[in-house]
């Protein structure tokens, strides 16, 4: 696995610790503080990123990957549902309400949550006949309800689960999507095509024998008349039967990469995209709607807290900064070198460091500056960041060089000491002493003038060093792959 891929996971959550005041520099004065009572977190999450859709009457609900959202219909507000009201897990990737009225939503991790207007219940692997905890779809057929997961697909009757795979006439055990025709029939969307399940006997539907736009298919929906739509990275195709049709964003849909779809009572089409909100369509128009006041992206990369100030939000979609109640998001069109922001950092003028995957860019508050190769820097494939005592700008990359930029000139370290591997993390000491944090290749120190690496073989819990904090006292912490490690000098 690419180091870097396994690090850099997606995290749809941001959880901050609050009331307390975060500062940037140094521990708080807390003489004269009375002990606090109770701790509140409170977790921000973003639910553009739409994963399955389902009507309830006036309601649409959504499933994303920042919890799961009703839409009011009538009046396009929302709510929002995340962990802290009973969701077994914010990474929602399905959802179904069945003919009791009750909402099932599908996890990436944890199974199954279903809400019946007041209280939240689980189904997975240990406690039920749930074939697999990561569940890409729900389909409610007359009661029985079924469960598309990346080990085929399972169903619930009355309290009896069966489940189905490729050796019964499944496509491919990786089911993504499903739904229920006028028929009965159930339909399965997998990475290699269409299955079609009558209770007996099984229909397969692919790009190279149908006119389906993608085999790779996301989202299956089923109108009132009896129409099948299918949603993939191409846009949506429809199936009456017969004639095959595929829209995309230039007829009006709001984003190409088509995640999640669903009819309403009123027989209009919801499509839900990837990060660009959700599109309905009447027969005729296209209308879209997305959430606002909320992070850039579930994908979260790093934080940075100024002080006594707002709080910076490393995202795979920009730079989003959080002050009071309101978020403000940069960039590559306010700037920024970059959207995938690996690192935020401040200098002793105030100004915001940026390290990306295409460089680093500076913030004045205003204006932005970014640099890149073509200035000095070693690659433009930047991790981590940290400025010493005296203003200078330390940068680690992905392909383990440390540099530094004094203003005017970068400096470049490459591996000189540095024990190899990709970059986690910069810290700076209280004696300004540079520590840097390596993947595989554990943590090297640089006083100025001189390397010392220390691994395992010192003490270091583990040689994969993913963070770097400075204690009250001195004391360095380690972050690992193995546990955290202490270090006093």
């Amino acid at each position: 696995m690419n180091p870097r891929v396994r690090f850099l996971r997606v995290f749809s959550v941001v959880s901050l610790l609050l009331p307390c005041a975060i500062h940037a520099q140094g521990p708080p004065d807390l003489q004269g503080l009375a002990p606090r009572v109770t701790q509140e977190w409170r977790t921000y999450t973003n639910a553009n990123y739409v994963r399955g859709l389902a009507a309830q009457g006036q309601y649409m609900w959504a499933a994303t990957s920042g919890g799961v959202v009703r839409w009011n219909r009538s009046s396009g507000t929302y709510t929002k549902y995340t962990t802290a009201d009973g969701l077994v897990h914010n990474q929602v990737s399905a959802i179904a309400v069945d003919q009791d009225d009750r909402v099932w939503c599908g996890t990436k991790r944890n199974g199954v949550s279903t809400f019946d207007g007041t209280s939240w219940t689980t189904y997975d692997t240990h406690t039920s006949g749930l074939v697999s905890n990561h569940v890409n779809a729900i389909a409610d057929q007359s009661g029985n309800v079924w469960f598309g997961t990346s080990n085929g697909a399972s169903t619930l009757i009355g309290q009896t689960w069966t489940t189905y795979g490729t050796s019964d006439g499944l496509v491919n055990g990786w089911v993504q999507t499903m739904a229920v025709d006028d028929q009965g029939n159930m339909w399965f969307g997998t990475r290699q095509g269409v299955s079609m399940f009558n209770d007996e006997t099984w229909t397969t539907y692919t790009s190279s024998t149908s006119g389906l736009a993608d085999d790779y298919v996301k989202s299956i929906a089923v109108d009132g008349a009896d129409v099948k739509w299918f949603g993939g990275s191409l846009g949506a195709s429809s199936f009456d039967g017969h004639t095959w049709t595929t829209y995309g964003p230039s007829d009006g849909l709001a984003g190409n990469r088509v995640e999640a779809m669903a009819v309403d009572p009123d027989d209009n089409l919801w499509v839900g995209t990837y990060g660009d909100g959700i599109s309905w369509f009447d027969g005729a128009t296209w209308t879209t709607y997305a959430t606002t006041n909320e992070p850039a992206s579930y994908y979260i990369t790093t934080l940075f807290a100024e002080a006594l100030g707002p709080i910076w939000i490393g995202t795979g979609a920009g730079a989003s900064k959080f002050y009071g109640t309101t978020w403000t998001t940069y960039g590559t069109p306010d700037g920024l070198a970059g959207d995938m922001v690996q690192a935020i950092t401040q200098d002793q003028a105030g100004d915001l460091w940026f390290g990306t995957l295409l460089g680093v860019s500076r913030f004045d508050g205003t204006d932005w500056t970014t640099y890149t190769t073509a200035d000095g820097l070693a690659s433009n494939e930047v991790s981590a960041m940290a400025i010493d005592p005296v203003g200078d700008v330390w940068v680690g990359t992905w392909l383990g060089e440390v540099c530094k930029f004094d203003g005017a000139t970068w400096t470049t370290y490459a591996t000189h000491g540095v024990t190899g591997g990709p970059v986690r993390d910069l810290t700076v000491d209280g004696g300004g002493n540079i520590w840097v944090g390596t993947w595989a290749g554990g943590v090297s120190k640089f006083d100025g003038a001189a390397w010392t690496t220390y691994t395992t073989a010192n003490g270091l819990a583990d040689n994969w060093v993913e963070a770097i904090a400075v204690g009250p006292a001195g004391d360095l912490w380690f972050g690992t792959s193995g546990g955290v490690s202490k270090f006093e000098d």
